[in-house]
């Protein structure tokens, strides 16, 4: 996964959210505390299966060899991470950044900045979890291999 593809993903969903949010701030919603907690969960999911992973892969603990397709499918569950959190930590950037500036105008701005920043937190620790688990799908090198 290209780290520099996820940079990009991040900063244009960011201008997206802003600009969004700035047009329809006052017809959306309040946002709730709980609407940033699955991207955190599920980040700490990915993250304790790579360490997993990356044992069974490297024969720590005596662990038994990891199925190929389990590995792709990790892949495959890691890209798709990678590729959702990103853009989706941009959207709440961009939404806790417009809030932020209403904080003198909007009561509401203040909490909704805060919830808003911990989504981009949390959807930003999804995205470091699929390049965690992209790495933690690697096979080591043999060192027989040099020869």
């Amino acid at each position: 996964m290209n780290r520099s593809t996820l940079g990009a993903l991040f900063v244009g969903a960011a201008v997206i959210g802003w600009v969004v949010v700035s047009n329809v701030y006052g017809d959306i919603p309040r946002l709730r505390w709980y609407m940033p907690v699955w991207a955190g969960i599920l980040a700490l999911a990915e993250a304790s299966f790579g360490v997993r992973l990356r044992a069974r892969i490297q024969h720590r603990r005596g662990d038994e060899r990891v199925d190929p397709i389990v590995a792709a499918r990790a892949l495959a569950l890691a890209r798709a991470s990678g590729y959702l959190g990103a853009p989706l930590a941009g959207l709440w950037a961009g939404f806790a950044a417009y809030a932020g500036s209403q904080w003198g105008t909007l009561a509401v701005a203040k909490a909704d900045t805060v919830v808003a920043l911990v989504g981009a937190v949390f959807a930003a620790a999804l995205a470091l979890a699929g390049v965690w688990l992209e790495q933690c799908c690697r096979v080591p090198r043999d060192p027989d291999d040099d020869r």
